[in-house]
């Protein structure tokens, strides 16, 4: 880069060159210092360059060069191991080479070598600030409180932000953004330039008031200076504190009340009542009696404020008393009030009270009624007529104030001996304004299951407070879905509606809404519980049960397991098992298992088949419907049906697998040979829903896929059928355990709810309860609950239950509405989460009060607007809701006379009446707004209406015409008349001009413009015109103005000779003021001694008429008043009347009429002053004179006028002479407390006090100013004063000021501040005495002394010094570090080991540095340097955890060097390197692996032991003895028959084999690792054992006996069965007779063992045959075994019946009935036994058939239908 010699860049030279563009420049400021060439002494020559860089700038700008164009050819070599920067070795340009961070490193330094020659280049490149860290708060939210009457100035320090940047971009502004209520808070800022910090402080600057508002949430804002601006936000939740600033209030100013002079003590008198807004101790209320004359005749209870009778009371001695009534919050003084309690005198007749009611029931009056609605009219009759009796005292006790007595006329009574006392019950009329509320918050109960439709469960009950339309009726809210339940519409009663079933659903949450007739409703939850009864059975599954078992089963032998499920609960569901008789003695019943097993050795020749019926009994001894039978084929030793390996298998599975996957297998045996034994397996019971399947090789598979919420187990019978005929059946239990997955997600009984609460809801309220479920098991099914949204500060759930609580004051008109979002979360891994939604609606309470935005209000309305024409709008707000938002505008003062009308609805003010100007110029409307509230807020407005004057009247002549004469002849400007238009405008509008309209004749006469004076213009000539008519205008100066005419004839005659003369020169007369207008006044009399036209006179006012006030007649001289007297503003007239004569020439005279206007008491006391300002000294003496007020009453004849204070009299401080109106103070003054006090005083004329209260009584506006006096020691603005200074500042270096403030004045608030103490070290800090600014005084080391604790006083200069008053403040100096110190490691352990499986996370150790530096200096960042590559290990940057990042494997690598290392964020950063070596600890982290998965092998069962079978094989990735396996059979397998080599996986027999006994075996092999622990693999071996011919057949008994009937054809007689156990060809048998075959009568199938007889069998000749039958199996050699049958020839049935007689008659009437007997037959039988047993029919025709039936035991014949002689005889 180019530079000029004095270090600016040469921008030419760098267009020139071939660098980067400018436009990289453009975005860096940069400037250069070169100094020339500094040789050294070694020889070298130096050179110091300076550059600035923005930081931020993207990789390889420009940053400066440092080029040496006198060389040739020059390399440039950076010295520095930068990294942040790189020099071009050929130009010497350099470029970043990082991104820089001036917030990391502000500053650079290079050091380049020049060559050739020895030059040095010493570089500093300085990186400048760029906006690029947003200011941040410490915390974002935190909590302040205030007092309510902390004063404004008061402060609470709050935590600042901090912005790294530097400059204005670090510059931080502070404001509030939201929550500041009519601005009541300011922020207070004051930075230290020292340390560059903030200290921010929270001011009040309006006056709080927890009444109106006790909660501000203010969000602050912090933006720095930069372009753009960057922000940060902090919520401040401000509250404020209950100050005792209320005084209670009494709701009446004065309280009367009456009592009888012989009531007892204790009598209740009055009750007064008092409110205060405290709460707390603030508000509690005590009632008390402050003066009362002696003795006290009265007492008050302290809490109701009731006004009692203390002693016995006496009308003679005292008829009346004045009680000062004290309310006053404990230790406080009392507001006052005033009681006036009138003893009531006995005398003999008592007056007569008849009450009147406006409504036609009675006593009765709305709640909503308007104040002032009539109730009663009270008349009194039949009084006493005793010379005694005054005027009737009428009272009004009891009411609680609601109501007021207002009498209209005295009526007459007695004197006080006698009172009548009628009592009322008013009957407050109801408005529905209150919604029905539920007794309690939510309602549980329980209900039996079987309990019929329409039992009771449980009963709600609303309440409404209203008196109308609060019938209640109840129903279940809409938005529930249940039927189940109906609720009582009248009596509230929830009764079933449906049958209940526990089994289904077992709990029951709905709404139960309340409404009253209004449409007011409400709402409570209802939860019921469904209890268990036990109506449920046992049930069996399955129901049939087949088992074929061995005669040779060993007794104990399992057979089957039945099982029953009872659908109940608890001990309802609790199942046992018994036979149901007949019981066979061969089987056992496990009562509580189900299991039956064998309890004797059986026979299958003696019973081959047995059916057992169970059935299943619950503890409340119900049966099942339904027993399970379980069929035993019991078969003999040579019949073996199929055998599983295992009477009952035991799998598990999960949930949701895909169809075909295998959960299990079985297996079972058959010893029959060829097709015979093949095996077909089959699932008979257990799987209803066919679930699974099962193939031919035993494995059970999923045919569906099986959900444990619905099938959480499944107990399957397997059946194994061999394929003889018939087929031999074997069957095995296989019982399957489903488990649970996390596949449900929990659901809410609802995904959305609305309820609705009230606004002052108590916080601890339970709301609601949201209710979700999730029939997983386990984790996967429990719940919790919780709220997603920004409400958690209003709302609380409950995780465990859902219930929905309020923890904070709702307020309606700022949230009325809050939608929740509830959420349930199972505890599994997954976290599965569904929501719903909540929404409260918040209803309103009456808590706000009506506001105009303004209380007093001035217009002006024209005169002219005519009625009906709105001119204001009264607007009031209320934020509450409904009624209680619901505004009525009422004008409350009658002043206005009806020319106004309010609309009630919306405060539009209308005109109602004409106003007129003149009349009455200004109205005060006192306009009251109510809200609809129970009880109702109201507000009041002033509205001061300025009547504008409107030019409405036009100028109106005193005549119609007028006549003037003047003589011929007469001088110019000779007067001749006037002409009077009177206006009754004001102003230019009744400013009247005159002038000539329409008349050619104008040009004689001149007329005054204002006066209306007609004088001569011209000689007059009366030959040519005698008579001269014009027409005058009158015009107002109105914008449009307004005229009237007049005619005006003038005569010109002859010489006027006499003037008119005034019978008197004055007219003294008087009139009281206000008299209406034309009231007569006097009449004024002249004559005149001319004749005609020049002895006619005309009468004038020419002067004195003030506003036109009087006219007079101007033909008869009678004065009347022409407008309103007012002897306050003028109280003489006196008025210029003249008399002109009609003549040519006029010649007139004139008088004096003086009229005195007479005063009347009109007017109110004025003030001469509105406002007067004192100032005294607040050590002023007790009953000084502070200032005097005077006020005047207008009225000439004013009576006595008397002072009082109205208000402002802050603890009665002051008191004012009620007839000198001096005020004096009485209390002592306090600058400190109260520095000025307004007193408003209002003067009272007592002549007729308030006869004319129209008006309030005239005030003034005292302001009463304290001095202050030396009674103030100086305070500083803060208890204590943070400061920073940073280390190894210069000497005299400024830290910061501390102020202190003196209330007093002058000299007294004058300050000098000093230091005190200062510890641990004096003598490092001075203080300028004037302006409280700290200076160093000594060198600051941090390491040293890192913080100063400094006491600074502030001395007043008061002149006496005796009387100086010092405060004194703490001053902490906190000493700012500079990064002067690197880190240093503590204690690193530099070897590590950790185990490979680890899990990622695991920390490894903990690296920990220490910086002797402070703040940012000091704050560590840590980094792997190098040595991990593979991003094995995370090292937290900010505490140095060092963790595993990802899968550690030691098998891959074992060992990691890592160079780590510790850097402060100083500015420039320092950092230490250490290294740490991590070996990676080998552990067993795989396990062995089997080459196959399942091993098969055979071997006959008569080898030796030890004999080798197979030889299993594993191997294990892991190394060493973690690699090394030995196997292992687990003890128990296949009863350890076999054994195996632990190293070489050979497995032997152990134990001689018996294929009889076991065929096959599946052994679990385990490999498993040399860790300790262990880890294993296991597999299977299937082991065949093979047969060999060791078992001869065997029958099942010895001998066989059969019976066979003689003469019965060829049959089949039995199944003669042998057993041989051994397998194929060696358990294949053939049967054959040895003997005792006689005649050949039988033969045996030498297969299968079937006795058949081959002919006819005679009894007669052999009765009996013993066969020895043989049974021969195939073997080599082949074995055999006999047994004995012994067949016995049965008798057959041979004789037929024969009749006792062959024939038999009988005769029988006609007309018998149906079943009438005819006759008996009988037969006998000579064989015996069921031979011998005979039956009855008839053998005939079709009608023989239909008319006769036999009986066919007993042989009795009878009819079977109506019999018909003539038909069949």
């Amino acid at each position: 880069m180019a530079t000029t010699s004095s270090g600016h860049v040469d921008r030419s030279a760098m267009m020139r060159s071939n660098h980067r563009p400018m436009s990289k420049l453009l975005l860096i400021v940069v400037w250069l210092s070169i100094a020339s060439w500094i040789p050294t002494t070694n020889g070298q020559n130096i050179q110091f360059f300076t550059f600035s860089i923005a930081e931020n700038q993207p990789i390889g700008t420009l940053v400066g060069n440092v080029t040496q164009n006198d060389l040739t050819n020059p390399s440039y070599t950076n010295l520095t191991a930068s990294h942040q920067l790189y020099v071009n070795s050929t130009t010497g340009m350099i470029y970043t080479s990082q991104i820089l961070d001036r917030e990391r490193q502000s500053t650079l330094r290079l050091t380049v070598r020049v060559q050739p020659g020895s030059r040095t280049c010493f570089i500093t490149v300085h990186v400048t600030d760029l906006n690029d860290n947003s200011p941040l708060f410490p915390n974002h939210q935190i909590a302040i409180q205030f007092s309510e009457i902390a004063p404004n100035g008061s402060t609470q320090a709050i935590d600042a932000a901090s912005d790294p940047d530097q400059g204005s971009n670090g510059r931080l502004s502070y404001s509030i953004l939201s929550g500041n209520i009519n601005q009541v808070f300011a922020l207070q800022v004051q930075h230290s330039s020292t340390t560059n910090v903030d200290f921010v402080s929270l001011m009040i600057i309006q006056s709080l008031d927890r009444e109106q508002i006790p909660f501000y949430q203010l969000t602050l804002q912090a933006e720095d200076g930069g372009q753009p601006s960057l922000k940060d936000t902090m919520v401040v939740n401000v509250t404020i504190i209950d100050a005792n600033d209320n005084r209670p209030v009494f709701n009446q100013s004065q309280y009367i009340g009456q009592v009888v002079e012989n009531s007892p003590v204790g009598t209740p008198v009055v009750s007064v009542y008092a409110t205060d807004r405290d709460i707390g101790n603030n508000g509690k209320i005590v009632y008390s009696i402050v003066s009362q004359p002696n003795p006290p005749s009265f007492t008050i209870n302290a809490t109701t404020g009731q006004i009692q009778v203390q002693r016995q009371l006496d009308y003679e001695t005292r008829p009346s008393y004045g009680l000062t009534i004290g309310a006053n919050n404990p230790g406080d003084n009392p507001t006052t009030s005033f009681a006036t309690i009138q003893i009531i005198n006995i005398i003999d007749t008592p007056p007569v009270v008849a009450l009147i009611y406006y409504h036609s029931n009675g006593a009765y009056v709305n709640e909503d009624a308007k104040i002032n609605t009539k109730i009663i009219q009270i008349d009194i009759t039949q009084i006493d007529s005793s010379s005694q009796y005054q005027d009737v005292a009428l009272t009004l006790t009891g009411g609680q104030g609601y109501f007021q007595l207002n009498t209209t006329q005295s009526s007459r009574s007695c004197d006080g001996l006698h009172q009548a006392i009628s009592y009322v019950n008013i009957s407050i009329l109801d408005a529905n304004d209150n919604p029905p509320y539920f007794r309690y918050q939510s309602y549980s109960a329980s209900v039996d299951e079987n309990a019929t439709i329409g039992t009771p469960v449980v009963t709600v009950e609303a309440i409404d407070p209203d008196t109308v339309a609060n019938q209640v009726t109840y129903s279940i809210s809409q938005q529930q879905s249940t039927s189940v339940f109906s609720v009582g519409q009248l009596d509230g009663i929830i009764r079933t509606a449906q049958n209940l079933d526990r089994e289904s659903i077992n709990n029951y949450t709905f709404y139960v809404m309340a409404q009253d007739q209004g449409g007011r409703s409400a709402q409570v939850i209802v939860r019921i519980q469904v209890k268990d009864i036990n109506d449920h059975r046992p049930i069996f599954h399955p129901l049939y049960y087949t088992v074929t078992v061995r005669d040779i089963a060993r007794v104990g032998q399992w057979i089957c397991t039945v099982t029953a499920n009872d659908g109940d609960q608890g001990n309802n569901a609790i199942v046992r098992y018994q036979f149901i008789p007949p019981l066979d003695p061969d089987y056992t019943l496990n009562a509580t298992t189900g299991q039956v097993t064998l309890a004797r050795q059986l026979n299958h020749t003696r019973n081959n088949l047995t059916i057992l019926s169970v059935e299943a009994i619950d503890s409340g001894n119900l049966k099942s419907i339904q027993s399970a039978n379980i069929t035993v084929t019991i078969v003999g030793q040579h019949l073996q049906p199929p055998i599983f390996d295992y009477p009952i298998y035991n799998y598990t599975t999960l949930e949701n697998q895909p169809s075909g996957m295998i959960i299990g297998t079985v297996h079972a045996t058959s010893i029959e040979q060829g097709s015979t034994g093949q095996l077909h397996y089959s699932i008979s019971q257990g799987d209803p829903n066919q679930l699974l399947t099962i193939n031919q090789t035993g494995f059970i598979v999923t045919r569906k896929s099986l959900d444990r919420e619905t099938t959480p187990t499944l107990t399957l019978t397997i059946l194994a059928k061999d394929s003889g005929l018939p087929p031999l059946i074997g069957q095995t239990q296989v019982h399957i355990i489903v488990n649970d997955i996390n596949d449900n997600t929990p659901s809410f009984d609802t995904s959305n709810r609305r309820i609705a609460i009230y606004e002052n809801t108590t916080v601890g309220t339970i709301l609601y309860q949201a209710i979700a479920h999730d029939p997983d098991a386990g984790q996967n099914g429990q719940i919790t609950y919780g709220l997603l949204d920004r409400y958690a500060n209003t709302f609380a759930i409950d995780g465990q239950n859902g219930n929905i609580t309020l923890i904070r004051v709702l307020d309606r008109e700022v949230i009325d509405n809050f939608i929740l979002n509830i959420t349930a979360t199972d505890h599994s891994q997954d976290q599965l989460m569904s929501w719903m939604l909540l929404i409260i609606q918040v209803m309103d309470i009456n808590d706000n009060i009506p506001r105009f935005q303004q209380s007093h209000v001035s217009i002006n309305v024209s005169e002219a607007t005519t009625t009906g024409t709105l001119v204001y709008h009264a607007q009031a707000i209320d934020p509450d809701l409904g009624t209680n938002s619901q505004l009525t505008y009422s004008i409350i003062n009658g002043s206005h006379d009806g020319h106004f009308n309010i609309n009630p609805s919306n405060g539009s003010i209308v005109i109602n009446k004409s106003l007129d100007y003149e009349s009455q110029p200004i109205y005060t409307l006192y306009i009251k707004t109510q809200d609809g509230g129970h009880p109702p807020h109201q507000a009041i407005l002033t509205l001061v209406v300025h009547v504008v004057d409107d030019n409405d009247h036009s100028p109106v002549f005193q005549q119609g015409s007028y006549t003037f004469n003047v003589s011929q002849n007469q001088p110019i400007g000779t007067w001749i008349g006037q002409v009077i238009a009177n206006d009754n405008d004001t102003g230019i509008n009744a400013a009247i001009h005159y002038q000539w309209i329409n008349s050619n004749n104008g040009n004689n006469f001149t007329i005054g413009s204002t006066t209306g004076i007609i004088t001569t213009a011209t000689l007059l000539d009366r030959t040519k015109q005698a008579v001269v008519n014009l027409t005058v205008m009158a015009q107002d100066r109105g914008v449009v103005s307004r005229n009237s005419t007049a005619h005006v004839m003038i005569s010109i005659g002859l010489a006027n000779l006499y003037p008119p003369i005034f019978a008197k020169r004055y007219y003294p007369v008087s009139i009281v003021e206000r008299v209406n207008i034309g009231t007569p006044i006097v009449q004024v009399q002249a004559t005149d001694d001319d004749s005609g036209r020049s002895g006619m006179i005309h009468y004038a006012i020419v002067g004195g008429n003030t506003n036109h006030t009087f006219k007079i007649n101007s033909t008869n001289g009678r004065i009347v008043t022409n407008g309103p007297l007012d002897a306050e503003k003028q109280q003489y007239y006196r008025l210029n009347v003249t008399a002109v004569d009609g003549g040519a020439t006029h010649k007139m005279d004139w008088c004096t009429v003086i009229i005195n206007i007479t005063d009347i008491d009109d007017n109110i006391p004025t003030f001469t002053k509105q406002k007067i300002t004192v100032a005294i000294n607040e050590n002023i003496p007790l009953n000084s004179t502070v200032a005097t007020v005077n006020a005047i009453d207008a009225d000439i004849t004013a009576g006595v006028i008397t002072y009082s204070i109205e208000s402002g009299n802050i603890a009665n401080t002051f008191i004012v002479n009620s007839q000198n109106g001096k005020i004096i103070n009485v209390k002592p003054l306090n600058y400190e407390l109260i520095q000025r006090y307004t007193l408003l005083i209002q003067a009272i004329s007592h002549r007729r006090r308030r006869a004319l209260n129209s008006n309030r009584p005239d005030v003034i506006e005292v302001t009463i100013q304290v001095i202050n006096v030396n009674d103030n020691a100086p305070i500083f603005d803060r208890s204590t004063y943070y400061f920073g200074v940073t280390e190894n500042s210069p000497l005299n270096s400024k830290i910061a000021c501390v102020n202190a403030t003196d209330k007093d004045l002058g000299p007294h608030g004058q300050i000098r501040y000093a230091i005190v103490q200062a510890v641990p070290i004096p003598g490092h800090f001075i203080m300028n005495a004037t302006t409280g600014c700290l200076y160093t005084s000594a060198p600051i080391d941090r390491e040293n002394v890192y913080k100063y604790d400094i006491i600074v006083s502030a001395t007043d200069q008061s002149v006496n010094i005796s009387q100086r008053r010092i405060g004194l403040t703490n001053v902490v100096v906190w000493v700012a570090d500079q990064n002067d110190n690197a880190p240093r490691f503590l204690g690193v352990n530099n070897i590590q080991a950790v185990n490979e499986d680890e899990r990622v996370g695991t920390t490894i150790d903990q690296i920990i540095a220490v910086d002797d530096d402070s703040r940012q200096n000091n704050n560590i960042q840590y980094a792997i340097v190098s040595g991990d590559s593979e991003g094995k290990f995370a090292l937290d940057a900010d505490n140095g955890v060092l963790s595993i990042a990802s899968k550690l494997d030691y098998e891959r690598q074992n060992k990691y060097i890592l160079n780590i290392s510790a850097t402060d964020q100083g500015t420039p950063p320092r950092s230490s390197y250490t290294t740490l070596t991590v070996y990676v600890v080998d552990v067993n982290d795989h396990a062995p692996t089997y080459n196959e998965t399942i091993y098969t092998a055979s071997v006959s069962e008569n080898v030796p032991l030890h004999t080798l079978i197979t030889t299993v094989a594993a191997y294990d990735r892991d190394t060493g003895k973690y690699g090394k396996i030995s196997y292992s059979i687990p003890s128990g397998i296949a009863n350890d028959t076999f054994e195996i080599d632990s190293q070489s996986g050979r497995i032997t027999t152990a134990k001689y084999l018996d294929r009889e006994q076991h065929p096959q075996y599946i052994l679990t092999v385990d490999a498993h690792d040399n860790a300790l622990p262990s880890k294993y693999s296991s597999t299977q071996v299937v082991i065949t054992v093979l047969d060999i011919n060791d078992n001869s057949p065997q029958f099942n008994n010895q001998s066989h006996v059969f019976y066979v009937p003689e003469n019965f054809p060829p049959t089949k007689v039995d199944r003669i069965i042998a057993v041989d156990n051994d397998k194929d060809s060696n358990g294949r048998i053939t049967y054959s007779i040895v003997s005792g075959n006689v005649d050949t009568s039988f033969a045996i199938n030498a297969q299968s063992g079937e006795l058949s007889t081959i002919k006819s069998l005679n009894r007669e000749r052999i009765a009996r045959y013993q066969l020895v039958i043989m049974a021969k199996d195939s073997g080599i050699p082949s074995l055999n075994s006999t047994t004995t049958v012994t067949v016995i020839v049965t008798d057959q049935n041979d004789h037929d019946p024969q009749f006792n007689q062959t024939r038999y008659t009988a005769s029988i009437a006609e007309s018998v009935p149906i079943n009438t007997t005819v006759l008996t037959v009988y037969a006998t039988d000579d064989d015996s036994g069921p031979n011998q047993i005979i039956r009855y029919s008839i053998i005939g025709t079709d009608n023989v058939l239909k008319t006769f039936a036999i009986n066919p035991v007993t042989g009795r014949i009878a009819t079977a239908a109506k019999l018909d002689r003539e038909t069949i005889s």
